[in-house]
């Protein structure tokens, strides 16, 4: 794997826990709101890179994450 690589795998980890922290710090400033129902970060593994199908052995590397929606 190139540095590339797991620079772009650390990005979307990070940007994807920041948007956490958004949706977390908005639904304590709306807490005491009435009416209002809580926001949910839904998120999703990116892709999967196989590597290696020599003999039946092989591995799977993720390649981040995406925040999907805020429900």
């Amino acid at each position: 794997m190139s540095s590339l690589s797991s620079l772009t795998k650390a990005v979307s980890g990070l940007t994807a826990a920041q948007k956490g922290l958004q949706v977390t710090g908005h639904n304590i400033s709306n807490a005491n709101t009435k009416g209002y129902i809580r926001q949910q970060l839904l998120q999703s593994d990116s892709a999967y890179l196989t590597i290696g199908k020599n003999g039946g052995y092989s591995m799977q590397v993720g390649l981040g994450v995406t925040p999907d929606e805020i429900r």
